[in-house]
């Protein structure tokens, strides 16, 4: 990393303050950052802890004990209670109900979605459609039209989660999942032997922090619902869902299959780990940026083809004008097309791990061949783990695996299922003669 990047690096996006230890939750302040790559500082926490940024990243803000709250097992009697405050209603009679009412939240996004969709109409009116002719009539018609659909999508999901009632019934064959929002009644059904876990998933970002919300699984389906209750509510109702479906297990349950297994390639004594390539959002935010700032650019055109008039001030105004409405879209056109063309290289790169008993080393290969290498003795390799990373919402696909080595730590992999980097992992401390004592113990994937 050169030295003026990371020095930017560690200004903005450090965490000086600290972040919750992901075995302890103890609050982790980390050392001062490596010079040439502050993502390979080893950070440590008191409990024994070792690993990157990356994973302390994964814990900063407020909802890490409501996640790692929720996949604890509690003894009968003990689980959280549900808040005094609440109007979640629960009975137990044949059939056992829970009753979530409307919330009655979501006012950031109801004023967001009233003042788009006024500012888009107040457009739609004042400003007639009569002058759109010519090559570039189509973008101000899809400007013009296309905003008020977009805030009525919007205020149509706010209306939704502010007054969307949820009836759970649970009887000795099914789970019944029942939504009534402005008079209509949805409902949906899983038979109660085929659901396998009830749990807290991330379901959005709001702040870059997860939002979670209520998952029912099932075989056959499952259920989402809950995303704007209170976290005491949420953690309430998971684990009163978890004891009257019989699945409050004693050991955690163990993540889901993997849809790959590493490939594996074994000559005598080592062996070679190809991970795949892992999709970059480079790419979907370039093309995003090019494709928004191409509709502006043809829009301006547009728009100062049509010559009003006036006097010399105003027409100095509108050259001055013309020409901010097509440089700074063509300016962002140009980094979306960066963008894109740097996503597509990263969703190319293919990562091996060689293994054998005198040390690792690690890979990297593009289109064009090897681009980068990095070997280790074994001596040198402190620990292989695998751990939580901020690789986005998605929880099954949210880790990464680190190579913790005297005084930095490499993380590879980022982006692939737990499960997927556990299996590479073993194989690789079985050839580099390591032992499995010390590593992290297995959590589920949250």
């Amino acid at each position: 990393m050169p030295s003026s990047v990371s020095r930017i690096y560690t200004s903005l996006a450090w965490p000086w303050n600290g972040a919750p230890c992901p075995e302890c939750g103890m609050n982790v302040k980390p050392p001062q950052p490596l010079q040439d790559d502050p993502q390979e500082t080893v950070i440590r926490c008191a409990c024994g802890w070792t690993g990157s940024v990356h994973a302390l990243w994964a814990t900063q803000g407020k909802k890490w004990s409501v996640e790692k709250a929720a996949h604890t097992v509690y003894p009968p009697g003990m689980a959280p209670p549900l808040p005094a405050s609440s109007r979640i209603g629960h009975e137990c009679s044949d059939t056992e109900t829970w009753t979530v009412p409307r919330t009655g939240r979501s006012d950031g996004m109801l004023l967001f979605a009233c003042l788009w969709l006024g500012a888009s109409l107040i457009a739609l009116i004042t400003v007639p459609l009569k002058h759109v002719t010519g090559l570039y009539s189509i973008f101000p018609a899809l400007i013009k039209f296309g905003f008020p659909l977009i805030g009525l999508g919007l205020l149509y999901a706010a209306l939704r989660l502010r007054y969307t009632h949820h009836f759970l019934q649970l009887d000795a064959t099914h789970l019944s999942l029942t939504r009534t929002f402005a008079g209509f009644r949805k409902v949906r059904h899983l038979p109660r032997e085929v659901i396998t876990s009830v749990e807290l998933r991330a379901f959005y970002q709001r702040n870059y922090e997860p939002v979670f919300g209520i998952e029912v699984r099932a075989t056959t389906g499952r259920f989402r619902f809950g995303s704007v209750l209170s976290d005491d509510e949420k953690l309430w109702l998971v684990h009163d869902l978890r004891r009257a479906l019989g699945l409050n297990l004693t050991q955690p349950p163990a993540p889901p299959p993997s849809p790959v297994d590493p490939a594996i390639e074994e000559s005598g004594s080592s062996v070679t780990l190809r991970l795949p390539p892992r999709k970059s959002s480079l790419v979907s935010g370039g093309i995003f940026i090019m494709v928004l700032m191409a509709g502006i650019s043809a829009f301006a055109m547009w728009g100062f083809s049509h010559d009003t008039g006036g006097s010399e001030t105003s027409q100095a105004f509108r050259t001055v004008g013309r020409a901010l409405f097509i440089l700074i879209p063509a300016l962002l056109f140009c980094l979306g097309w960066g963008m894109w063309q740097s996503g597509r290289r990263r969703s190319r790169i293919v990562t091996l791990l060689r293994a054998d008993a005198q040390g690792l080393t690690l890979e990297h290969h593009g289109a064009c061949g090897r681009i980068a290498q990095r070997r280790w003795h074994s001596g040198e390799i402190e620990k292989l783990q695998v751990q939580r990373g901020n690789w986005g919402t998605d929880p099954a696909l949210g880790f990464h695996g680190e190579i913790v080595t005297n005084g930095r730590v490499i993380s590879f992999g980022k982006g692939c299922p737990r499960d997927y980097l556990e299996a590479a992992c073993a194989v690789l401390r079985r050839y580099l003669a390591l032992q499995d004592e010390g590593q992290r113990p297995h959590r589920p994937a949250c």
